[in-house]
């Protein structure tokens, strides 16, 4: 069907893909087993394993340190850019639906207005993001 209604034969396969939690797997710990039968959740050790478990960064999931200073300026530039597009689509009365920015090849489909300042914020956690010092420029 359409409307965005999944099919029913989604909704019936999508437990059977469901695997099981294993503790043994480092992303599944600490694995917290609950069951509707238990009476009292183990609210204190979530949250201590929450606050008190620090992760550590490995090749997967640290941020590689840009080499050239000057592709942060170019990623930055690019930025300005395309934030400038928005903001005249946005001047031209284009609050809600397709928009074609710069630098992009395809139309951005935008639902609501953002703000200048919501924008600029947005364009500073990218850039310390990219950044190899954690140091918005």
């Amino acid at each position: 069907g359409g409307g965005g209604r999944y099919e029913d034969w989604i909704l019936e396969e999508l437990p059977r893909r469901f695997e099981r939690p294993n503790d043994r797997n480092r992303w599944e710990r600490p694995l917290f087993v609950v069951r509707p039968e238990d009476g009292d959740l183990p609210f204190e050790d979530i949250a201590e394993a929450i606050q008190g478990q620090k992760l550590k960064a490995n090749l997967a999931t640290a941020n590689q340190p840009i080499s050239d200073k000057n592709l942060l300026h170019q990623v930055d530039a690019a930025v300005s850019e395309i934030l400038a597009g928005l903001h005249k689509a946005q001047a031209n009365g284009g609050i809600a639906g397709r928009v074609t920015l710069p630098r992009c090849t395809r139309a951005v489909d935008i639902y609501r207005v953002i703000p200048i300042g919501e924008q600029r914020t947005i364009k500073r956690q990218f850039i310390k993001v990219m950044s190899d010092d954690g140091q918005a420029p």
